[in-house]
């Protein structure tokens, strides 16, 4: 088995930190700097041995390794605390990370008692070389999330912040999984159903109560879960364990990508209340369906207008009509039959408009509170509060729902095609167009996505005539093929090594497969026509090189 990249290790490590309430660098340090035993999987481990109830064979992988030394950090910090060390000891709250005098027990190292079963034993090492390592990996973490020198200010805002908690609950699921994953780090278990466990046992111990099962959906084990939470703030001592549990609930509450983005967070914001962005989904869920419900009712005009008002933010109906393309006067000096004719004219124009919704939101103020107005209007609310429940609950049970419930995610609606243009030019892809008629590429296959857009007219010219010539190569292998690059700049191309990479910010290179063959197979089959380059790759048997250089060329690498 190949080494793990740096990366990979990191996201090990950072599982096992998470899991057991401690901070991820000292992991990494202890790899870097142990660099033993020798393990079975090609890597080196993190000095843990076997010892009472951890067995060899629980520590021959990175993983297991880290697993152990995880659990092995966090009885290292359970010891010292029954020895009388205070939070200060272990924690460094102004540079938030562990203090020099912890490191030095840590590097003393370290065997567990017998009664400990998870934790290995930690073999010793240089103090003042863990000491510099764990610095400079908490330092390049913290730059990385542009944090500022002082942290002494997150516990505060962590207690401000939880204490809101169970007046801010709504029950979502990003809340849910925050609360459990908080509670599960407080308790210092290592699975969620360990923690909900606990909690029953704690709250049925003065009675004969059955255990429920481990459903964080459960309204009583919700309740249990928020009533433990209540109790954080008076209990905070400031251990690393316990602002590790504060962290992941503010990570997961704020959907925030690591501990170290809600850390920054917290600086300027410590409210628990969700921003109405959480709602989007169930917004827009709203909005598909009034589009399907739409029937030309006067009413329902009407309240597609104020919502179309508020959205471009049109100072009156007058206006708004005029903006629809509706001449005003014609609502008012019109025949009937004229009326009906300018009615037709508006319901097309405001069902169009409610159609594009998810494609033209872009979660502004202004756009959100004429699609909440809408919701208002619609279900003939005359209050925000009854408004936001609603979407609440809906969001709820979109999150809850199975595939072809009703509750589901409405499907979206493709994107509509438009005509193609005269000409392709660089201002005027689209692209889910074909690059020629009847062509199977489109311009996204061509970019990665609109990942590597062309930038002058040259490259688009030739994209255009590599399309053309590809078309022939699935009618001749009578097999579809993927594009895996097309056209993409040279800083990527630098990263291919291959004897035809330059050809690809040129855009006349592709790589692609053939559905169920291999590149020998489809290479026999296109050596005797292919006007141009064609290579194939020994360590990637199915991966085919193309390019309409204007003479032949073919090369193995």
């Amino acid at each position: 088995m190949g080494n793990l990249t740096a990366e990979q290790r990191n996201h090990q490590f950072l599982i096992e930190a998470t899991r057991a309430g401690v901070h991820q660098p000292l992991l990494a340090a202890l790899h870097a700097l142990q660099r033993s035993p020798a393990l079975a999987d090609g890597e080196t481990g993190l000095g843990i041995a076997p010892v009472n109830r951890v067995l060899l064979a629980q520590l021959e992988t990175l993983p297991q390794q880290a697993h152990i030394a995880a659990n092995t950090l966090r009885s290292i910090t359970n010891r010292v605390t029954a020895q009388g060390w205070k939070s200060q000891d272990v924690w460094d709250i102004d540079r938030g990370c562990y203090t020099h005098k912890f490191l030095s027990r840590v590097a003393e190292g370290y065997v567990p008692q017998p009664k400990d079963q998870g934790a290995g034993q930690l073999e010793s090492l240089d103090p003042a070389a863990l000491s510099k390592t764990y610095s400079q990996l908490v330092d390049a973490l913290h730059q990385e999330a542009d944090l500022p020198k002082d942290l002494a200010y997150v516990d505060p805002a962590l207690l401000v912040f939880v204490a809101q908690v169970p007046h801010r609950y709504k029950g979502t699921l990003a809340q849910q999984q925050a609360l459990v994953g908080c509670i599960r780090l407080w308790l210092m278990a290592d699975t969620e159903e360990e923690a909900i466990a606990a909690l029953q046992k704690s709250a049925n111990a003065s009675t004969t109560a059955p255990a429920l099962p481990p459903d964080f959906a459960n309204p009583e084990v919700e309740q249990l879960l928020l009533a433990q939470v209540s109790t954080i703030a008076d209990h905070y001592g400031g251990y690393p364990y316990q602002r590790e549990a504060l962290l992941h609930l503010v990570q997961g509450w704020r959907q925030l990508p690591s501990r170290e983005a809600a850390i920054a967070s917290l600086e300027t914001d410590t409210s628990a209340q969700a921003p109405l962005s959480v709602l989007d989904a169930a917004l827009m869920q709203q909005i598909q369906q009034f589009a399907n419900r739409y029937q030309s009712r006067g009413n329902q005009r009407n309240w597609l207008t104020e919502a179309y008002r508020l959205w471009h933010d049109l100072p009156s109906r007058a206006a708004t009509i005029q903006h629809l393309g509706i001449d005003a006067a014609a609502l008012t000096d019109a025949n009937s039959d004229a009326l009906v004719d300018v009615a037709r004219q508006l319901d097309r124009s405001l069902l169009q408009f409610l159609q594009q919704v998810p494609l033209r939101y872009t979660e502004t103020d202004d756009q959100r509170e004429a699609l909440m107005r809408l919701v208002e209007l619609w279900h003939g609310w005359g209050a925000r509060p009854q408004t936001l429940q609603h979407l609440l609950n809906q969001l709820r049970c979109m999150e809850r729902a199975s595939i072809n419930s009703p509750d589901a995610p409405t499907p979206p609606q493709p994107l509509p095609l438009s005509l193609p243009p005269q000409e392709w030019t660089p201002d005027n892809l689209h692209l889910f167009a074909p690059i020629l008629p009847g062509c199977p590429y489109t311009w996204a296959d061509a970019t990665q996505g609109g990942l590597w857009m062309p930038h002058n007219q040259t490259v688009v010219d030739r994209i255009i005539q590599t399309a053309r010539q590809l078309q022939a190569v699935g009618d001749r292998l009578q097999r579809p093929c993927h594009i895996v690059t097309w056209h993409c700049p040279k800083f990527v191309t630098a990263t291919m090594g291959d004897r035809a990479s330059h050809r690809h910010p040129l855009g006349d290179a592709v790589k692609l497969y053939c559905h169920s063959l291999s590149a020998q197979q489809a290479y026999w089959a296109l050596d005797p026509w292919w006007p141009g380059s064609i290579g194939r790759y020994a360590t990637h048997p199915i991966l085919l090189h193309l390019d309409t250089r204007p003479h032949r060329a073919r090369w193995v690498q």
